[in-house]
């Protein structure tokens, strides 16, 4: 063919345009020049390097994209498949290093799976993380060898997760190389059932992180309800605020080599300080195994858990405030020997909640720590609190220490 390039809405809105032949040659197609036809099947040059933004948006007969042998197409534009509701698959070929915001926007409904290859470059700029989050239909996302992070992207002041709000998103593989999930990840994915990475078998039920993953930020998996199991690497060091709140379908989290055990959750020995709402709203999480040594923990860690009796160790040298306030499930905290104190609020600070207050269903405080303070608010509306031992050493109780504990 003569043709090298087909301009901007070139074949915009043929209504009876159903086949086209895109020869090898042609080097540029413009933005929305095969929006709204009735194109079915389109096999992309391997002369292409790049797929514009709006290219193929509305075409809602189109159902298969494939991509020529050995192409050099490097760049795919914004909202390229919007609107494509028959499309079915789309395996981005290796090659490509630069992914679009809102590739797979509006109605996808027939969208299965898509492939991102290793070769994309995850930068914020090469890569629009937005590029399907909020999808409402794709089932299966694969990401190519060589991607060490799968990363959000900012909006305002909210920050959105890879693949948060993909509500219909039910299996993920991961590359082997991959070091961080980012914030947010996962957020949201309700029927997320099954994550695993290449060379290792699929489980349902089952998130498997890769053996070189190191981080598991803020919200990662936050809100996937139907996952019921976390298998951690190894060799992770670092895990975020809210990590697996709202799973409430999840049973066990542990780390890759030991056994799984039903409502347990293994904390890695490696990390000391337990993050703010780690497991909060896991329903079915009723025993947090603490690491060795553990040096905080973070505020409402196991409210809205199935958890009825724990036990705070004297390496925590305080316990601060809200650690857990409103925790609806436990019946009975015991503090170990060792314990420093409770949160003691300064002298210009009016905190609006204790460490315990709320705890309406929490019976009975085992005091094995030499605590000099019952700070204020420490038990307020624990209406339930039947047995408190306060020991000789305390010497001062705070006002409204135990306000509305009418047991």
């Amino acid at each position: 063919s003569t043709i090298k390039s087909i301009g901007e809405k070139a074949f915009s809105g043929c209504a009876g345009l159903k086949r086209i032949n895109l020869v090898d040659g042609i080097t540029e197609i413009g933005a929305n020049a095969f929006e709204k036809t009735a194109l079915t099947k389109v096999t992309i040059p391997s002369t292409l390097k790049s797929l514009s933004n709006g290219l193929f948006s509305g075409c809602a007969s189109l159902e298969t994209i494939e991509f020529a042998a050995n192409g050099e197409l490097e760049t795919v534009g914004d909202n390229v498949f919007a609107d494509c509701s028959a499309l079915k698959e789309v395996l981005f070929p290796e090659g490509v290093t630069s992914l679009g915001a809102n590739v797979f926007s509006g109605d996808t409904s027939s969208l299965k799976h898509v492939y991102i290859p290793g070769s994309v470059i995850v930068d914020g700029t090469n890569f629009k993380y937005n590029f399907i989050t909020n999808n409402a239909y794709v089932e299966k996302i694969t990401v190519g060898e060589g991607i060490t992070d799968i990363a959000g992207y900012n909006s305002g002041n909210k920050q959105y997760g890879f693949v948060e709000g993909c509500t219909n998103l039910k299996e993920v593989v991961l590359p082997s190389t991959l070091t961080c999930l980012s914030i947010n990840a996962f957020k949201g994915c309700v029927n997320l059932t099954t994550v695993y990475y290449n060379g290792t078998e699929r489980e349902e039920g089952v998130v498997k992180l890769p053996e070189g993953v190191t981080t598991i930020e803020s919200g990662a998996f936050s809100g996937c309800e139907s996952v019921k199991s976390i298998v951690l690497p190894a060799g992770i060091t670092e895990i975020g605020t809210s990590a697996f709140a709202g799973c409430a379908n999840l049973e066990s989290i542990y780390t890759a080599g030991e056994q799984a055990k039903v409502g347990t959750v293994k904390w890695p020995n490696v990390i000391k300080d337990i993050p703010a709402s780690v497991v909060e709203g896991c329903a079915k999480i009723t025993e947090f195994a603490l690491p060795e040594n553990v040096e905080n923990l973070g505020e409402r860690f196991i409210n809205g858990t199935g958890i009825t009796e724990f036990t705070v160790p004297g390496t925590i040298e305080s316990l601060n405030i809200g650690v857990f306030d409103g925790n609806m499930s436990l019946k009975k905290v015991t503090l170990e020997k060792g314990l420093g104190s409770l949160y003691i609020p300064g002298e210009y600070e009016s905190p609006k909640a204790g460490t315990f207050s709320g705890c309406e269903n929490l019976e009975t405080i085992v005091i094995n720590a030499d605590l000099t303070v019952i700070p204020a608010l420490t038990f307020r509306y624990c209406h339930n609190l039947k047995t408190v031992n306060i020991p000789d050493t305390v010497t001062e109780i705070g006002s409204n220490a135990f306000d509305e504990c009418t047991s």
